[in-house]
């Protein structure tokens, strides 16, 4: 239907330039955006339910009352948990900032795996002793 009005009112269409890739700056600072957002929306949350427990706290005190209570333990579950994501959203920004170097390896994570198929780990064993007899020798 669209290209029957396009004929009959005579409108050239063109279409919108397709995106087909981000360039790493732009995503990066996309990034940075998603996370400032995110951390200040993650900083509220722990605020307002830091403030939340306290507000709780004295009124199961006073109520002495086990639901107040069990409200109260879960209120400082979720706060601990928002307080978690907060940490792991910042770990997963430093992540993007450097992601050459969290690909290092630090000393005892690099195993070099040798295969020799035409020997046996026996046979193995006696070429390295036999090599060992030679240099001392």
């Amino acid at each position: 239907m669209s290209e029957d009005l396009n004929k009959k009112f005579n409108l050239v269409v063109t279409p919108p330039d397709m995106v087909t890739e981000l360039s790493a700056e732009v995503r990066a600072d996309s990034a940075r955006k998603d996370f400032t957002q995110a951390r200040a929306s993650m900083m509220n949350i722990v605020a307002v339910g830091s403030q939340a427990i306290s507000d709780l706290g004295a009124m199961a005190s006073q109520a002495q009352d086990v639901n107040a209570y069990l409200a109260l333990s879960s209120l400082i579950k979720s706060v601990s948990d928002a307080n978690s994501n907060a940490l792991r959203l910042h770990r997963q920004l430093q992540d993007l900032d450097a992601p050459e170097s969290n690909k290092t390896n630090a000393p005892g994570e690099l195993h070099n795996h040798i295969h020799f198929p035409s020997m046996s780990t026996n046979d193995l064993k006696e070429a390295l002793k036999t090599l060992k007899n030679e240099n001392h020798d």
